[in-house]
């Protein structure tokens, strides 16, 4: 199963113009969204599935810091049920050049899998420099984008009243290369749905997903997500459909985070 900040932290036809526009600002906060298994094909050997995600983007004057903390108790019909754990944590800059990143994923709390290293993002060429689990250097697309400048130029396609946008992105919870999102903007904002959360923007983008893996072995996606972003950044729902079945997140809680204070901003 995928890590939710993959969810989260994706969103934007390859060879089209770079938009020309100013980042939108995002708002810092923390958002919690409960989990829980939306459907299932009949064949499937998942019963149920529920869980929890926590997702942080806090302004610290030069970049941006993204902590996502998930938990996700899966059912099966013929096995014991099956915890996963994920975590990500990551610092961009603001001018979308560099990128630190740590993830790790569990099982029935047993360490699994976990990546950590750094990237540098060009118009011409970057690379990226992993120290786990081993150590080695890759060479990534110029105009590959890291997640938080990914999430800005998306909502900046939205507010030009683009309906298709596709970008190379690379955020480190991927465990390898970059990946091709190509993304559906719907054009008319819709009601987010969490009317009831203060500070939250009642209206939101309907967004459609799909994340093609870099290697170009196959025409289909490894996974679709739609999802519902306010211009905020916040995520008021998503769902990730994995072929076999699709996971729904809902927003339940938000915590703003206090306004950075920097001397040169």
């Amino acid at each position: 199963m995928k890590s939710a900040m993959t969810i989260a932290i994706l969103g934007l036809m390859l060879n089209t113009p770079a938009l020309s526009l100013t980042p939108l600002s995002l708002t810092p906060h923390r958002a919690y969204y409960r989990v829980k298994l939306f459907s299932v094909k009949q064949d499937s050997d998942i019963a149920d599935a529920q869980g929890l995600m926590v997702l942080e983007m806090e302004d610290v004057c030069n970049g941006w810091t993204i902590e996502q903390n998930s938990m996700t108790r899966v059912q099966y019909k013929s096995r014991p049920a099956e915890i996963l754990r994920a975590n990500y944590a990551a610092w961009e800059s603001k001018t979308g050049d560099k990128l630190r990143f740590n993830a790790t994923r569990t099982y029935n709390n047993r360490f699994k899998e976990g990546v950590q290293g750094q990237a540098h993002f060009s118009n011409r060429n970057g690379r990226i420099n992993f120290n786990q689990p081993e150590r080695k250097t890759l060479p990534i697309q110029g105009g590959t984008m890291p997640p938080v400048q990914h999430i800005q130029s998306l909502l900046a396609a939205a507010h030009e009243g683009e309906t298709m946008v596709s970008k190379h992105v690379f955020d480190g919870s991927f465990y390898g290369k970059p990946v091709t999102i190509n993304a559906a903007i719907i054009p008319k904002k819709s009601v987010c749905g969490v009317a009831s959360i203060k500070g939250v923007d009642k209206m939101a983008w309907p967004l459609r997903l799909a994340v093609f893996s870099s290697d170009g072995e196959s025409s289909l996606p490894s996974f679709e997500i739609q999802q519902m972003m306010t211009d905020q950044g916040i995520m008021c729902t998503y769902r990730v459909d994995f072929g076999e079945y699709i996971l729904e997140g809902t927003l339940e809680k938000v915590e703003f985070m206090p306004e950075s204070a920097c001397q040169n901003p």
